[in-house]
């Protein structure tokens, strides 16, 4: 009985914390191609859902972007490849997604938020550490890992990709995985001379703008992660 009990034990250890470590290698290898097609299929979904033109002046969009890619990233995204796009959103108001190919989604509704542009670079910096960290491919593939694994060994996604979209938008990520990008984004913070609190100010002020009941009830999962709990804001606040 108690080996019965000890065995059972060891599946459910096993599955509970090898299939995070497995997850992640694979989301680490997969073909760029499947990734960029994977990203390209997310924003579509996210353009014919709850994303419309935005109406930020070019001029504007480009000083951001022109900003962004100034900035110094530690990590394996210092070789990262980003683009950065800008959407109107009624529903979604001050909000930023990062897809797993470097293309992060801004809304216009965080551009007007943000105090300076150095809140706006924060966000960003917060936005490429799930890049660096292959937050949303982990998510992902943890969640159907057999199927992606042999994917990842045959280099053919095939059937896959036509339902990674809709996983992954229906992802959400952890508090571990957001401390996780909140520690990066202070690591290049730092690196840029621009001060962490920056990062706190926004979220907290992004806190108090949204109503999370309608984020948690009527907007996708995957983008209703970043209101900030007083536990990340006394982090960042601390370091």
């Amino acid at each position: 009985m108690a080996a019965g009990v000890g065995f059972l034990l060891a599946i459910v250890g096993a599955y509970r914390y090898g299939t995070p470590v497995v997850a992640g290698f694979v989301a680490d290898h997969l073909p760029p191609a499947i990734v960029e097609t994977l990203s390209e299929g997310t924003l579509q979904a996210l353009d014919s859902q709850v994303l419309g033109p935005s109406a930020l002046p070019a001029a504007r969009q480009s000083e951001l972007v022109a900003a962004f890619s100034r900035l110094r990233l530690p990590g394996r995204a210092a070789g990262q490849q980003y683009r950065i796009v800008f959407r109107s959103s009624a529903e979604l108001g001050a909000n930023a997604m990062a897809l797993p190919s470097g293309t992060i989604v801004v809304t216009d509704g965080l551009v007007t938020l943000a105090g300076d542009d150095r809140e706006i670079m924060a966000v960003l910096a917060h936005e490429a550490g799930h890049v660096d960290h292959r937050h949303g491919l982990r998510s992902i593939v943890q969640g159907s890992l057999v199927s992606w694994l042999f994917a990842w060994v045959a280099g053919d996604a095939g059937s896959l990709l036509a339902t990674a979209p809709a996983a992954l938008l229906q992802a959400k990520y952890s508090r571990d995985l957001e401390r996780e990008a909140d520690d990066y984004a202070a690591d290049a913070l730092r690196a840029n001379d621009i001060s962490v609190a920056h990062l706190a100010s926004f979220l907290d002020r992004l806190d108090a703008a949204i109503d999370k009941s309608s984020i948690a009830g009527a907007t996708l999962p995957y983008l209703s992660t970043h209101p900030a709990t007083q536990e990340r804001l006394d982090r960042l606040r601390s370091q």
